[in-house]
């Protein structure tokens, strides 16, 4: 699970609600977000074994059905 949020001080203030109860010890791990925004790839910058599977399923799924049909 992925959740963005903003640090204040020793806080982190998240985006939106995480369905944990309250008490639940997390592991956190830290990256800035970029401020101009992130492009689709940069999002999966941490997980290249997910970026494959994505490709290939997406690969397999246009040999079924093509993205673009041709007229006539």
């Amino acid at each position: 699970m992925v959740v963005t949020g903003v640090l204040k001080g020793k806080t982190i203030e998240l985006d939106k609600t995480v369905d944990l109860p309250e008490g639940t010890r997390v592991e956190v791990y830290l990256k800035p977000r970029d401020q101009g925004g992130e492009n689709l790839i940069g999002l999966f910058a941490d997980d290249p074994e997910l970026v494959d599977a994505v490709v290939e399923q997406a690969m397999r799924s246009r040999e079924i059905v093509p993205l673009r049909v041709e007229n006539g």
